[in-house]
C-alpha cells in the first residue's frame, strides 16, 4: 500500500506535520495532519465545491482552486 510506504518515510522526518494527497481522476483530496504523540488525523474532501483545511499553514483552499489547471478524466468525456 502506498500510504504505508509514505508514512514510513515521513515518520523518519519529525518536521513533516502535514501530508496532502490529491486524486488524479476525480476531485478528491486527503489531508493527514500529525498531532501529539505522532498521531495522524485524516480529513477528506470530495467535489469541487468543498474545502479542506491545511492546519499547519492555516489555509483552507476549495477543491476548485486545487484542481484549477488539472483536466480530470470525467471532464474529457463531456467535451
Amino acid at each position: 500500500m502506498v500510504a504505508t510506504k509514505i508514512f514510513s518515510m515521513i515518520d523518519k522526518s519529525p518536521h513533516c506535520v502535514t501530508m496532502f494527497l490529491i486524486a488524479q481522476e476525480q476531485p478528491q483530496v486527503e489531508c493527514f495532519s500529525r498531532h501529539k504523540q505522532n498521531e495522524w488525523v485524516l480529513k477528506e474532501a470530495s467535489g469541487l465545491d468543498q474545502t479542506i483545511l491545511l492546519p499547519s499553514i492555516e489555509y483552507d483552499p476549495s477543491l476548485d482552486k486545487v484542481y484549477a489547471q488539472i483536466s480530470l478524466n470525467d471532464d474529457d468525456s463531456d467535451a
